[in-house]
């Protein structure tokens, strides 16, 4: 997942793909130490404090959809890819059932109920530095 997020910040497809639109860096929705951690860690961030999307042209490397309201994530992880259907998803999953709606809904990492979302972060943190 990390090499696969790395590989999309860094390669020049991902820049040419979004000529004459602004890089904001991520979208972060429903997770309070995210925030915090990509403030100290340095990364350009917007918090989203209500599931929906940002108007305008600029674009983001990735969106974390890390809230514990399902149907909030669900609905964030589809308006996200059809805002931009490059954007790389890392999407928290609260109930296990509802994993496969987030493959079909596109999601690139999709955090488990019983995975450690700041272990998840954590690796985020140090490829995004």
């Amino acid at each position: 997942m990390i090499l696969r997020l790395d590989k999309f910040i860094l390669h020049e497809e991902a820049i040419e793909n979004n000529i004459g639109r602004r890089k904001m860096g991520i979208l972060i929705f429903g997770c309070n130490d995210a925030v915090s951690e990509a403030r100290k860690n340095g990364i350009q961030y917007i918090e989203l404090a209500e599931p929906i999307l940002p108007q305008g042209e600029d674009y983001y490397s990735a969106m974390l959809i890390l809230s514990d309201n399902e149907s909030e994530n669900i609905a964030l992880c589809q308006a996200a890819h059809q805002y931009d259907p490059d954007i790389y998803i890392i999407v928290k999953c609260v109930n296990y059932n509802m994993k496969d709606v987030y493959n079909e809904l596109g999601a690139d990492r999709i955090i488990m109920p019983d995975e450690s979302t700041n272990m998840v972060l954590a690796e985020i943190w140090r490829t995004l530095k």
